[in-house]
């Protein structure tokens, strides 16, 4: 996931979706806040203005925040699309185990039996 953080307009964006959130308790001298998390690094950019060197991160975490607000202030449809997308994710791993269960009742009903009797155990 690669998130941008831009101080100046307010906006956090994450794999190219810009949202405006609340960036007041951001330090005024960032300017922006750019993250891979793929890759684990980062750079914190200042304000033209500021006499200090762009400095390169390891660690998302102290501005986790934001990302928060991000994923808050996606519209209300996109979460109930994101809530669907899981929901339906949920159902086909729930069918795939109810055919391994079918297919181990079927194959090894003992093995099954004795599973179950540890698991209680």
């Amino acid at each position: 996931m690669n998130i941008t953080i831009r101080h100046d307009d307010g906006l956090v964006t994450v794999d190219g979706v810009s949202r405006v959130v609340m960036l007041g308790d951001l330090p005024s001298e960032i300017a922006t806040v750019q993250f891979d998390t793929d890759s684990g690094s980062g750079l914190v950019r200042f304000d033209a203005d500021q006499s200090r060197q762009d400095v390169s991160i390891t660690s998302f975490r102290p501005y986790q925040a934001y990302l928060d607000r991000w994923h808050e202030a996606a519209p209300e449809q996109l979460r109930v699309v994101e809530l669907l997308a899981k929901r339906k994710a949920a159902l086909e791993a729930l069918d795939d185990l109810r055919l391994a269960e079918a297919i181990l009742d079927k194959l090894a009903p003992q093995a099954v039996k004795d599973y179950d009797a540890a698991l209680k155990a």
